[in-house]
């Protein structure tokens, strides 16, 4: 905003680095969707990326934001928003864990060195991120771009840890989140999921098995693609299991590094977590399967926050998740709408007193095809209350305490969002103050 009323004229649009989740929730578009409706009509820029982890004493930097299934969802996002550019953050980036290109060591060199990120490992070494690029990312990238893409080959991509969370006794003073944007922190293992995640590019559809030691985790896709063709995706949880990592999907059998508790994996670790990824890939039958075109999708699942969430979950299936409101999560064909016999069906709905905006098109919509939930929506019309503070940003420290010479610092400090987790205890949540 700042930049364009700077300037009136002179960007051709805008770029935002915020491509990852907040703390321990999943990605929304609430950012891309404030960005789009301000630029009315001027390009945006959308960023994509699939991890972030950094701890490089010498930048100041240590912390983690959730990656886990954003490689997946980000995508999915945009093409639902369909911006009129997506850059991917980053090709090399090792320092931030974000890289998709190849591992080359000589940079990994000059960004853990002692006299530039002084980081205590080398947490990108022996931990390739290459399979984000290949294979499915191009089935991907022409779906957005052209609404038609064509399986080829078959693959399995699938990424996770190398260690569960608490399997180190330090980890590395990491947080979840970063006090230095004025983001509540959280310990890193309650933000990164002890989770094997897993996308497969296939021409029709088949079961999915994961194993962990031999150990069956009875794994299933949470997501899977209209018409059959295309990318599916899900996530299981391994538990306290530990050993080879097996995607077996059709014939296609990936083998990936083992998940194991050892924490001294690369010189210099001496017991610390790395909180990095380990990225691999399986690749299956040439093929030639077009998919169905997604010209004329429309959103059949969607999720919002707080009251939003089980308004967004109807409408959003139903085809109608307006931007600034709800986060689209699959599309696919134009779902039947409820009809007249449907309880409830033809109630005009507003939203419920001292509620605003945001809320208007959601309960309208909703109401009409029978659900309309008490508290959120009524039949009554109220005045529309804009709110004071945007309700989709989450809570920040409002409070905190310290012990010794940092209680005074602390309580100064948290009540402004600055609360370091390994320094200071928050007391208290709410909206940023500044």
């Amino acid at each position: 905003k700042a930049a364009l009323e700077k300037s009136p004229g002179v960007p051709d649009g805008l770029f935002i680095w915020a491509a990852w989740p907040w703390g321990d929730m999943d990605m929304t578009t609430y950012t891309d969707a404030s960005y789009l409706q301000y630029l009315d009509g001027m390009p945006y820029m959308m960023p994509v990326s699939p991890w972030f982890y950094t701890n490089l004493p010498g930048y100041n930097k240590n912390w983690l934001w959730r990656g886990d299934d954003l490689w997946y969802d980000r995508w999915q996002q945009v093409q639902f928003l369909q911006p009129e550019w997506v850059q991917i953050i980053t090709w090399n980036d090792y320092g931030e864990s974000t890289y998709i290109g190849p591992i080359h060591e000589d940079l990994l060199h000059h960004t853990f060195a002692e006299n530039r990120g002084r980081a205590s490992f080398d947490y990108a070494l022996d931990m390739p991120h290459d399979a984000w690029r290949q294979h499915i990312l191009p089935f991907l990238i022409d779906q957005y771009k052209t609404n038609v893409a064509t399986v080829t080959q078959e693959a399995i991509i699938a990424w996770y840890r190398l260690t569960p969370g608490a399997a180190c006794p330090d980890d590395g003073k990491t947080s979840g989140n970063t006090h230095t944007q004025l983001q509540l922190e959280f310990p890193p293992g309650q933000v990164s999921q002890d989770r094997i995640f897993f996308s497969a590019l296939l021409s029709s559809s088949r079961a999915v098995t994961v194993t962990v030691g031999g150990i069956d985790l009875d794994a299933d896709w949470t997501s899977v693609p209209a018409g059959g063709v295309g990318v599916y995706h899900g996530s299981v949880a391994y538990g306290s299991n530990t050993g080879a990592v097996v995607i077996t999907v059709g014939s296609m059998v990936f083998t990936g590094d083992p998940i194991t508790t050892s924490c001294n994996r690369v010189t210099g670790q001496d017991g610390k977590t790395n909180w990095n990824a380990w990225v691999g890939s399986v690749t299956g039958s040439t093929v030639n399967v077009v998919a169905p075109s997604t010209s004329n999708y429309v959103c059949i699942r969607g999720k919002g926050v707080g009251n939003f969430g089980g308004l967004c979950s109807f409408s959003c299936s139903l085809g109608y998740c307006p931007e600034g409101a709800c986060t689209c999560t699959a599309m696919g064909p134009q779902a039947t709408l409820p009809g007249p016999s449907t309880p409830g069906y033809g109630t005009v709905g507003y939203p419920a007193e001292g509620l605003g905006p945001s809320y208007s098109g959601l309960c309208s919509f909703s109401c009409n095809y029978g659900y309309c939930p008490p508290g959120v929506c009524g039949t009554t019309e109220y005045p529309l209350v804009i709110p004071s503070v945007s309700e989709f940003l989450p809570f920040t420290c409002t409070s905190g305490t310290g012990v010794g010479d940092l209680g005074g610092l602390c309580s100064f400090a948290c009540n402004y969002g600055f609360c370091p987790i390994h320094s200071c205890t928050c007391t208290s949540q709410g909206p940023l103050t500044v």
